[in-house]
């Protein structure tokens, strides 16, 4: 399937240009969309680190409300 998709992509003219691109799918069907809308503890959507102080001041002010600079809560680990 990634192979068919990269294919496709370079016959189309869909790489090397600004603006395009290919994005090969993820082995579960949710997990890509929940990684891009930022659940995971320590990032904020598109993959943006909650840590890095330009990335929070950009989301508080198109969102409006304050951002702690950790990491949120996550499941305990298993040892």
């Amino acid at each position: 399937m990634v192979i068919g998709i990269a294919n496709l992509s370079m016959a189309c003219g869909m790489v090397g240009r600004e603006g395009v691109g290919l994005n090969a799918p993820r082995g579960q069907n949710n997990g890509q969309g929940s990684c891009d809308m930022g659940s995971f503890p320590h990032e904020l959507p598109s993959y943006r680190h909650i840590g890095d102080a330009t990335v929070r001041a950009q989301f508080r002010a198109h969102w409006g409300v304050g951002l702690q600079s950790g990491a949120g809560l996550a499941r305990p680990q298993h040892v």
